[in-house]
């Protein structure tokens, strides 16, 4: 493997299911493609706010773009529901409210907008749940306090045929010099339905036993995407 990760001291790590064909699904985590974020049941809707541009529309959202108290989180019906995070669309993360305590506690305190997420299945009716939940609707990243080295591309094998879904991967991302942040919320499109995180908060994560998809050294991401591990 190259020197670059070798000499990799301060490996990074995110929470990321990625497009894997093989990717292994967990019990009680809905895969992105199962679910859905809605304001509305009748019709089907995500809301105006999912259509608001961080920095071209004005800043915090309001009015038709502000985001509800209450929000449905539709996943199959046939899913027991334990997670603790999952990613999903429109800069938005669904969390438990143990797992947003957490997020709390560690310093992820601003720039995001809160909703309660009912869990419905298809049918629209409210499913039983263990825990409470909540969707997280961020509208400020931090791409700008993260160096993105290393950078290679890799495509799915299960879709060779739309080069568009081409990712970049970072095994060598690092945080900037006098950045004292532990989690990260970044939009680059490999990352905007994942968390971002130092190997402290990895391990308190381990530690905790949150559920969620697959965490990774930013080295290993490869695996989210790909079976045969790329050359650096």
């Amino acid at each position: 493997m190259s020197s670059i990760i070798e000499k990799n001291n301060n490996k990074m790590y995110t929470w990321n299911e990625g497009w894997g064909e093989k990717f292994t699904k967990k019990i009680g985590v809905p895969r992105r493609v199962e679910t859905l974020i809605l304001s509305t049941l009748n019709p089907k809707s995500p809301g105006k706010w999912s259509v608001y541009i961080p920095g071209f529309h004005e800043y915090p959202p309001t009015g038709e773009y502000a985001f509800p108290e209450e929000i449905y989180f539709e996943v199959p019906a046939n899913n027991k529901i334990t997670f603790d995070f999952t990613g999903w669309g429109h800069n938005t993360r669904v969390v438990s409210e143990h797992m947003l305590q957490f997020l709390i506690e560690q310093g992820l305190t601003e720039n995001y907008e809160i909703a309660r997420a009912k869990i419905i299945n298809r049918r629209g009716e409210l499913t039983k749940t263990e825990k409470n939940y909540f969707v997280l609707w961020f509208h400020k990243f931090d791409d700008d306090l993260l160096e993105f080295n290393g950078k290679i591309e890799v495509t799915p094998e299960a879709l060779p045929y739309l080069t568009s879904l081409t990712f970049e991967l970072y095994p060598n991302m690092q945080i900037k010099n006098g950045v004292d942040k532990k989690i990260f919320v970044v939009k680059h499109r490999t990352f905007n339905e994942a968390f971002v995180f130092t190997e402290e908060v990895r391990d308190l994560i381990v530690e905790k036993k949150f559920i969620g998809a697959n965490i990774y050294a930013m080295d290993e991401l490869w695996q989210a995407y790909v079976d045969k591990e790329p050359k650096y």
